[in-house]
């Protein structure tokens, strides 16, 4: 996350924060299901922001890489199951 910092990009927290931002913005009128669907656009769209990111820094083969996207899916499936769950 260092490295990222430096090279002006996000580190993990700053994703999941603006995941959990723009999450936060889907109305709360839409159904289950349009909300799933909402969230997997915003998902779908950071991930391959995240990629961009480390490629553009020239270290997308490194561990970090990884790393982030496992932790930033883990967020995910808590977001969608707090959800599921009405909460």
């Amino acid at each position: 996350d260092q490295t990222l910092k430096f090279r002006d990009g996000k580190n993990t927290r700053e994703w999941v924060t603006t995941y959990y931002d723009e999450v936060s913005k889907i109305p709360s009128y839409f159904s289950i299901a349009d909300w799933k669907e909402a969230e997997k656009l915003i998902y779908d769209s950071m991930v391959n922001e995240i990629n961009g990111h480390f490629a553009a820094r020239g270290t997308f083969d490194s561990g970090m890489r990884p790393k982030a996207l496992e932790i930033f899916k883990t967020e995910r499936e808590r977001v969608i199951k707090a959800k599921e769950l009405g909460k």
